[in-house]
């Protein structure tokens, strides 16, 4: 589904991202994870052609994005960002209809069928109540699942998500998660920047380690989240337990070194 060859971006001659070479199965969750600064929403931003590197190729569906228009790139992929403001009052109907567009030919009107791919993607993030709601007047949680049904309303088959929980509260952060896992059950490929290690561990198929713009590890969440690694990435010491349900919580502390400023 993705593929990722090579690729190094740069800032006023400063590698942001430096040979990164990645693939990401069709199907799976995969969770892009790293220090504030290590370049996960740049990654995004070329993934989708936001930002284009002069050096290595990006391929969606063997399609090498730098050779398609930037439609048919809206067509194969859409990006949930982090910054999720709405600065103008249009209903939660209206903002998620948006997700069409990359279908629309100028000037053309939303047919019927838009209106119902629309009302479906409402539907599997659990928002058709909110339809007629301004999208200002929502919660920061609603306003997350309002954006990711827009993103689903597109029907691009590869969706990214730029830390899609950050300051969401528990219950809505793991209806996200609940949803992501649907949504691949459904057959999308999805990639999601996080700092949510514990979550990383228990929701994903596959997770990748970045530092300093570099792939430092990448493979399934038992194999990669390992406390070396995570001492080495996070600079913090890890412990992981297994709930009665199988699942793994993390607890982390600073090293000794790192608590000495605070005496």
């Amino acid at each position: 589904m993705l593929r990722i060859e090579n690729l190094t971006y740069c800032i006023q001659n400063k590698k942001i991202l430096n040979s990164i070479n990645l693939h990401v199965q069709q199907g799976s969750l995969h969770a892009c994870l790293g220090p504030n600064g290590s370049g996960k929403s740049t990654l995004l931003r070329n993934i989708c052609n936001i930002w284009k590197a002069k050096q290595g190729k990006i391929y969606i569906q063997n399609q090498n994005i730098k050779n398609i228009s930037r439609k048919k790139i809206s067509q194969l992929v859409t990006l949930v960002p982090q910054d999720t403001h709405i600065a103008f009052p249009i209903t939660v109907q209206e903002l998620v209809l948006l997700g069409r567009s990359p279908h629309l030919h100028r000037f053309q009107a939303h047919t019927e069928d838009d209106f119902q791919i629309t009302m479906q993607s409402m539907q599997k993030v659990g928002i058709e109540h909110l339809a007629k709601k301004l999208a200002t007047e929502i919660s920061g949680g609603e306003r997350q699942l309002s954006w990711l049904a827009c993103a689903l309303t597109t029907q691009a088959p590869l969706l990214l998500l730029d830390e899609p929980t950050a300051s969401l509260d528990i219950h809505h952060t793991l209806q996200i998660f609940q949803i992501l896992q649907y949504l691949k059950q459904q057959g999308l490929t999805i990639f999601v920047v996080l700092h949510e290690l514990q979550y990383a561990y228990n929701y994903f198929d596959t997770v990748t380690l970045l530092h300093h713009g570099k792939i430092h590890a990448t493979g399934k969440p038992e194999n990669i989240l390992t406390q070396t690694n995570i001492q080495t990435i996070f600079q913090v010491q890890a412990e992981c337990q297994t709930t009665e349900t199988n699942k793994k919580l993390f607890h982390f502390l600073l090293p000794t070194r790192a608590t000495n400023c605070f005496k």
